[in-house]
C-alpha cells in the first residue's frame, strides 16, 4: 500500500475513499464478509464521517485559498494606484522644495523609494499627514494643484491599499490554517482507508470481483512455471527483433 504524502492528490484520496466506503455499505455481501473481520456498519460509518469531514475541509480550503488569491490581485491593483499617487506628490514636492532639505526630510523624501508594501504604506501615510500638519508646506503645494481636497483624495488611495493589504494578510492566515486542517483530515481519511483495504483483501480474497468493486486492482497469481514461460516468450520475441 502506498504511504501518505502531501504531494499525493487530495482529490484521488477523496474519490478512492468514497468508492471504498459507499460500495461496501451498499453491497450486503461485501459488508457481511468484512463484518466478520471487525468492519461492521458502525465502523464503516466512522469512515464515512471521516470522508464527510475531509470533503468539508477540502472545500473550505479551496474557498479560502480563492479568497486570498482574489485579495492578492486587489492588493496589486491598489498598490499601483497608491504608488502613482505617492510618486506624483513626491516628485512635485521634490521640485518645489529642491533647495530646502529640511522640508524634504520632514516629508520623508530624502531617502530611497520604499520597496515593500509595508514600507510604502508607512511612508505614504507619513507624507500626506506631514503635509496636512504644516501650513507652510500645504500652502506652497496648493500653488501646484495640491489643494486640501486633492491631498485628502490622494491620501485615501494609500489608506485603501492599507485596508486591502490587511484583509489579504488575514485571508492568508485563514487559508494557511484551512490548508493544515485539510491535510490532517485527508491524512486521517487516507490512513483509515488504507487499513480497511488491507483487511478487505483478507476478507474478500476468494472473490476478486468484490475487491475490484472497492477500486482495488487484483493481479492474477502465476505459478513459477507460468512466470518462466512468460519470460522465455519475451526473450524469444526480443531475439527475433534483433535478428
Amino acid at each position: 500500500m502506498p504511504t501518505f504524502s502531501k504531494t499525493r492528490s487530495g482529490e484521488k484520496i477523496l474519490k478512492l475513499s468514497e468508492t471504498v466506503i459507499n460500495n461496501t455499505l451498499n453491497d450486503p455481501t461485501i459488508l457481511q464478509k468484512v463484518s466478520e473481520f471487525g468492519y461492521n456498519s458502525e465502523k464503516l460509518n466512522q469512515g464515512k464521517q471521516l470522508l464527510e469531514n475531509a470533503n468539508e475541509k477540502y472545500e473550505q480550503s479551496l474557498l479560502l485559498s480563492g479568497k486570498q488569491q482574489d485579495l492578492t490581485e486587489s492588493v496589486k491593483e491598489a498598490f499601483a494606484i497608491a504608488k502613482q499617487a505617492y510618486q506624483d506628490l513626491s516628485n512635485v514636492a521634490k521640485a518645489v522644495f529642491k533647495n530646502d532639505k529640511g522640508k524634504l526630510a520632514q516629508l520623508g523624501l530624502t531617502s530611497r523609494m520604499p520597496r515593500t508594501i509595508a514600507e510604502f504604506i508607512v511612508s505614504g501615510i507619513a507624507l500626506f499627514e506631514n503635509i496636512e500638519k504644516s501650513d507652510e508646506i500645504k500652502n506652497k503645494l496648493q500653488e501646484y494643484g495640491y489643494d486640501n481636497a486633492k491631498i485628502k483624495t490622494e491620501k485615501l488611495k494609500i489608506i485603501e491599499l492599507q485596508n486591502i493589504d490587511n484583509q489579504q494578510e488575514a485571508a492568508k492566515g485563514e487559508a494557511q490554517n484551512a490548508t493544515k486542517e485539510k491535510e490532517k483530515a485527508i491524512k486521517d481519511l487516507y490512513d483509515w482507508t488504507m487499513q480497511y483495504l488491507k483487511i478487505a483483501r483478507v476478507a474478500l480474497k476468494q472473490n476478486k470481483q468484490l475487491l475490484e468493486k472497492l477500486g482495488t486492482r487484483v493481479y492474477s497469481q502465476k505459478t513459477s512455471k507460468q512466470r518462466g514461460a512468460a519470460k522465455k516468450a519475451a526473450a524469444t520475441k526480443k531475439n527475433k527483433k534483433q535478428s
